[in-house]
């Protein structure tokens, strides 16, 4: 079931405080364009690692562990999909975000399609989200809007799609499309793949 979650401030604060160190790994996109949403590059079939980072995304982390990148192991469409294993360590998070260009005022919607696997699916408190996160001409951070979580009930035989909309706050030139894994209790426990994730913007 996709459940709404109130994620508290001091985690998000240090989210936004990793996620704007890792900002410069990617540029900005046009607002109606969301490059490499099939995660199709870099491609495992020519030599790329499994979990390498998506082309045009970036990669955060509260740990140094890097478990969330490009596979082959499961797709809605293509050869490829994301990955996301559990990290170890007690509520840590890791996450894959897009930049783009915004629009004030102007209304945006960012969907993904979301799996389990069934041979390591989700446990205890973990769970992954969708979000956006704005940011101002100078880079600094305006505010978030937090979508839809998943949890230990996420599908592992049928993709579900899950969407965030937004408008972007009044400031903002900037933008990130963000899926997140917070490993909660999971003690390293815990897989899920996403799959043909895109951007809409829906101004004028």
């Amino acid at each position: 079931m996709i459940a709404r979650i109130l994620v508290a401030g001091v985690l998000a604060i240090a989210i936004c405080g990793t996620a704007a160190a890792q900002d410069e790994a990617a540029a900005p996109a046009t607002p109606t364009t969301l490059q490499n949403g099939g995660f199709e590059a870099p491609d495992i079939s020519k030599g790329a690692e499994q979990l390498a980072t998506p082309e045009g995304w970036f990669h955060f982390s509260s740990t140094p562990e890097r478990k969330a990148g490009v596979s082959d192991a499961r797709k809605r469409s293509g050869s490829q999909s994301l990955c996301f294993k559990a990290q170890s360590p007690q509520d840590s998070f890791q996450g894959l975000a897009y930049k783009f260009s915004a629009n004030a005022g102007k209304p945006y919607s960012f969907t993904i399609y979301a799996m389990s696997d069934p041979a390591d699916p989700l446990v205890g408190a973990a769970f992954g989200q969708v979000s956006f996160e704005w940011r101002d001409a100078t880079g600094k951070e305006v505010s978030r809007t937090y979508g839809p979580t998943w949890n230990f009930e996420l599908s592992s035989t049928k993709w579900e799609k899950i969407t965030v909309d937004a408008d972007a706050p009044e400031g903002a030139t900037e933008g990130s499309a963000v899926v997140t894994f917070f490993a909660k209790d999971c003690k390293g426990m815990g897989t899920f793949f996403v799959d043909d994730a895109e951007l809409i913007y829906r101004g004028n």
